[in-house]
């Protein structure tokens, strides 16, 4: 069965399509506009209308998924807008994940390629700062610097992992 819902949460209003099936479609609209015209718009130094836009698709199947971005800040023309977008695979073959598009790569703890780490509290100050377990994340995300884009693949040959990527950023 599938539904769609239009609400609002803490960053505005939201809409998106679910299946409860194995795979799952999501879909994220927002747009926002301020109520008084700021100065740089009224002098004309904007070249893009006051709106911001923010658009997401997203899907996940049994072993692959995918997603595109589009975010346009206020001001900005509507082709100057950011898009981000990825199409993954798991398992396949001998390749664990493959990732094809935007992409953040967790390697290193940090030393040689910064990731997402999460941090606890506790008594111990060596072990406060944890890896995700994920070393190819796909990135369907605003941040408009922080991933690689290309193709990344990781293969298991147990005990040992490989990760290669390749990026042109």
């Amino acid at each position: 069965s599938q539904f769609f819902t239009f609400g609002k949460d803490a960053r505005g209003p939201t809409s998106s399509v679910e299946s409860t099936a194995s795979s799952r479609i999501s879909f994220r609209s927002r747009g926002t506009s301020d109520l008084q015209l700021r100065k740089a718009f009224r002098e004309g130094d904007y070249f893009g209308n006051k709106f911001r836009q923010y658009h997401r698709l997203k899907f996940i199947a049994a072993r692959a998924g995918g997603g595109i971005l589009y975010d346009k800040d206020a001001g900005e023309k509507f082709s100057d807008g950011f898009v981000s977008g990825y199409i993954g695979f798991d398992d396949v073959g001998i390749v664990k994940k493959l990732v094809i598009g935007n992409y953040t790569v967790n390697a290193g703890e940090g030393l040689t390629i910064s990731g997402f780490r999460s941090s606890s509290k506790g008594g111990d100050a060596l072990l406060q700062i944890k890896s995700t377990g994920r070393t190819i994340v796909p990135h369907l995300s605003t941040d408009e610097f922080h991933y690689f884009h290309g193709v990344a693949a990781t293969t298991d040959f147990y005990p040992l992992a490989l990760t290669v990527f390749l990026s042109k950023k």
